[in-house]
């Protein structure tokens, strides 16, 4: 009998038990596998395409965890809001990972997530809108970062990272904003811009980056290009060119478009034809700070095919603060601070002034603290090398003088200069002949004052010893008094 009641006690204490787990765990959370839902109706996804297909027109799907999704997000003729929830979704996919056709994507999130799209493919195109639809993105990277057509409007709350066309908004009033910055960064032939807008409008907050090496001379660059409407880019607009490429702006405005940029332009490098500001077709352009383009480029150039220095301002201004270049057509740029290129000054930090033995078997490393992808050539004695004698790498630039090439010059100093883009750096060195004694050491050159100077020092530093030392050994000899 008091067994029984201790078995009945422990069977009491355990279904009070049980109780209270099953109690504590809600019946309608989420699973170990589930990753996002449909608010309205509380179903619940162990996968975002099934989601993505199960939802509705107006409805909101919720991130329950982060998420990398490896498929397009199709959206036509309908839309929803995604609801972040702090959690990132990183959306892959070869071609589009985001396209928007008469639809909509909102993001809605207060805890710091983020819808980021990849365009992997060569060709892509990370976020496209069309046909007056509307999406929204935290991050847009692909061959284009973000394409919008017909009436569309794209957002991106971050950055754009693009290797051809940052913002590309084409005709019939499309829209791209973007909250960061935009970046084109490409080592090809083709065309680049950092924002193109036809017929359409773009606003970036942040700066447009435009650094390609081109490949091919037949190439356009642009920072910001707009045609029959505007864009505006209130940071800097940066345009750096390493190559062959010919046709380089750093803003161009025409057919009656507007174009206004809060900073300052740059434009650097470039083989040959490459201007500052392009205005045609009854086109304004302001700049709210300097404009700087390379020694010989165009500064301001119009349809007309009018140029202007930036000492060839027009008074008075019609637009007060700014200096203003015209033709007279129609087309201005008004500039808030015109500035002449300054070149660079760098250093060459390792290996100016130091010499090579004639003969040797080793070449010569002199290094520059230049940055390597500015970096266009190296000249010796003001003369061009040729790429097969001499060798650059970066750490900032090293470039390695072969010895086939040093045995080709002179003994004595030479000079050598590093060019890039903006600026260049120049040292020397000095080429010696061997000691017949030892190859490996240097024979003094034939009036070089320091080694020559270095001799006689140390002859006469050898005389006064041994004459020191007679002395002493002639004192040890004298008879004591």
């Amino acid at each position: 009998m008091r067994r029984m009641k201790v078995w009945a006690s422990i069977l009491l204490v355990t279904i009070a038990f049980l109780a209270l787990l099953f109690a504590s765990i809600p019946i309608a959370s989420a699973g170990p596998f589930d990753v996002c839902e449909i608010v309205e109706t509380g179903a619940i996804y162990s996968d975002l395409g099934s989601a993505l297909a199960a939802v509705s027109d107006g409805q909101t799907i919720k991130l329950l965890v982060d998420i990398e999704y490896e498929d397009q997000i199709y959206i036509w003729g309908y839309g929803f809001t995604l609801e972040l929830d702090g959690h990132f979704l990183n959306v892959y996919d070869d071609d589009c990972p985001l396209y928007v056709a008469d639809g909509y994507l909102y993001l809605n999130d207060s805890a710091g997530g983020q819808l980021n799209v990849w365009a992997t493919g060569e060709y892509g195109v990370a976020v496209e809108a069309d046909y007056g639809s509307h999406a929204e993105v935290t991050h847009a990277s692909g061959h284009t970062g973000a394409s919008a057509y017909r009436g569309s409007t794209i957002e991106v709350m971050g950055n754009i990272e693009a290797t051809r066309y940052g913002a590309y908004a084409n005709a019939l009033d499309a829209q791209i904003i973007v909250h960061g910055y935009v970046q084109v960064k490409s080592e090809s032939s083709g065309n680049y811009y950092g924002v193109y807008a036809w017929e359409a409008d773009v606003t970036v907050y942040g700066d447009v980056i435009v650094d390609v090496t081109a490949t091919n001379s037949d190439t356009y660059i642009n920072g910001v290009f707009a045609a029959d409407n505007s864009a505006t880019v209130y940071g800097s607009v940066t345009v750096i060119v390493v190559g062959d490429a010919t046709d380089i702006c750093g803003v161009s405005a025409v057919n009656a478009a507007t174009i206004f940029i809060g900073g300052d332009v740059s434009v650097s490098g470039g083989a040959d034809w490459f201007c500052g500001a392009y205005a045609g077709g009854s086109s304004q352009i302001t700049i709210d700070g300097g404009l700087t383009v390379p020694a010989g480029a165009y500064f301001i150039l119009f349809d007309t095919d009018e140029s202007r220095g930036p000492d060839e301002f027009s008074t008075p201004s019609s637009k007060p603060g700014y200096f203003e270049y015209t033709d007279g057509t129609g087309n201005f740029v008004w500039i808030k601070e015109p500035s002449e290129p300054e070149p660079v000054e760098y250093e060459i930090i390792e290996g100016d002034g130091q010499y090579w033995i004639q003969g040797s078997a080793d070449g010569m490393n002199i290094t520059c603290n230049g940055e390597y992808f500015l970096f266009e050539y190296v000249l010796v004695d003001g003369k061009a090398v040729d790429s097969k004698q001499v060798t650059t790498s970066p750490g900032s630039t090293i470039a390695y003088l072969t010895p086939e090439f040093l045995n080709t010059l002179a003994l004595g100093w030479h000079t050598i200069e590093f060019v890039y883009v903006d600026g260049s750096a120049t040292g020397t060195f000095r080429i010696v002949a061997a000691d017949p004694a030892d190859p490996n050491k240097p024979l003094p050159p034939t009036g070089d004052a320091t080694l020559v100077s270095s001799v006689i020092l140390m002859g006469t530093s050898s005389l006064i010893m041994l004459g020191g030392a007679a002395l002493v050994e002639k004192k040890r000899e004298a008879p004591h008094k």
